[in-house]
């Protein structure tokens, strides 16, 4: 029963995870810290054994390596590919992982040509104005929130794969 409260955690540092992307352009490091942080809690709670402990560290390893590859190649932020990273921990070395990577590509092209579409579009000044984040998002100059595909893409895959 304890480990069914910890598995709500995940929900809702990846939503948080997802916002602040969008608010801000920014992922908090600790937010995926506390990914990081809420698995082990989850995975001593729940008594895994070794080899659970190394498919996690498997399903880790690979996000990371493909974030830093995403990261190095300058296609997302250092935030995008901690928190795939941390997203990798929660799925281990699995089919959820790949659905998860598959899923975050799919959504994030259409988050990207979305945002692309919209840039193209003349925003009222006001609105500007008004709203910093709109404005970060229809500016040209920055990039893309990756963290808004990232986040819709992990909670799929985590509320069908298993965990609930």
């Amino acid at each position: 029963m304890y480990t069914d409260y910890l598995a709500t955690i995940f929900p809702a540092l990846v939503i948080a995870a997802g916002l602040s992307d969008l608010l801000t352009m920014k992922i908090p490091n600790w937010l995926t810290g506390a990914i990081g942080a809420a698995f082990v809690l989850l995975a001593v709670s729940a008594g895994f054994d070794g080899q659970q402990w190394l498919n996690h560290a498997a399903g880790f390893a690979a996000a990371f390596v493909a974030g830093f590859i995403l990261f190095a190649a300058r296609c997302m932020g250092g935030g995008d590919a901690k928190l795939i990273s941390g997203i990798g921990l929660w799925f281990g070395w699995s089919a959820n992982l790949v659905n998860f990577a598959v899923l975050t590509a799919v959504l994030g092209l259409v988050v990207t040509l979305a945002i692309v579409a919209a840039r193209l579009i003349p925003v009222l000044p006001f609105a500007l104005g008004q709203h910093a984040w709109i404005a970060r998002l229809h500016d040209r100059q920055t990039g893309i929130p990756y963290g808004i595909a990232i986040a819709p893409a992990a909670l799929t895959i985590y509320w069908n794969g298993g965990w609930f």
